[in-house]
C-alpha cells in the first residue's frame, strides 16, 4: 500500500486523475449525513475498488442552509468499476493506492469479518 494522500492537504484534479486505472482504498473519507432522526452526523464512507474515472463538481449554493456559499466548493467524486461513485471528503480524506493482489486481500478480509458478525446478505 502506498500513501498518495494524507487527508491533510486540499485534494487536487491532478491526484484524482492519477487514481485512474488504480486499485484505491480511501480508509478514512468523513461526510455529514443525516441519522434516522434527521440528526446530522459525520460518518466515515471509507471505500476501495478499481477507478475508471471520475467527476468534479463545482457548487455555488449551501442546500443543508439554504444560503450561496461566499466561495463556490469543489467536490470530486471516484467512479469505480463496480458502478459506484463516491464522494471524496473535502474536510478529510486519506487514500491510498494498492496492487490488485493487496486489494483482493483487504476485500477477503473484510467479507470474512461481514460474515463473522452476521452482516453478509449475499457471498459471492
Amino acid at each position: 500500500m502506498i500513501l498518495i494522500h494524507d487527508g491533510e492537504t486540499p485534494i487536487t484534479e491532478e491526484l484524482i486523475a492519477s487514481c485512474a486505472k488504480k486499485y484505491i482504498y480511501a480508509t478514512e473519507n468523513y461526510q455529514m449525513t443525516q441519522d434516522e432522526n434527521g440528526v446530522m452526523e459525520e460518518v466515515n464512507a471509507w471505500f476501495g475498488g478499481f477507478v475508471y474515472g471520475y467527476e468534479k463538481a463545482t457548487l455555488h449554493f449551501d442546500y443543508m442552509s439554504n444560503l450561496a456559499f461566499a466561495e463556490p466548493q469543489v467536490y470530486y467524486n471516484l467512479l469505480l468499476s463496480d458502478g459506484m461513485s463516491y464522494v471524496l471528503s473535502p474536510k478529510k480524506c486519506v487514500l491510498y493506492e494498492l496492487t490488485e493482489q493487496e486489494f483482493n486481500e483487504k476485500s477477503a478480509e473484510h467479507k470474512a469479518k461481514q460474515i463473522m458478525e452476521g452482516e453478509v446478505i449475499d457471498v459471492v
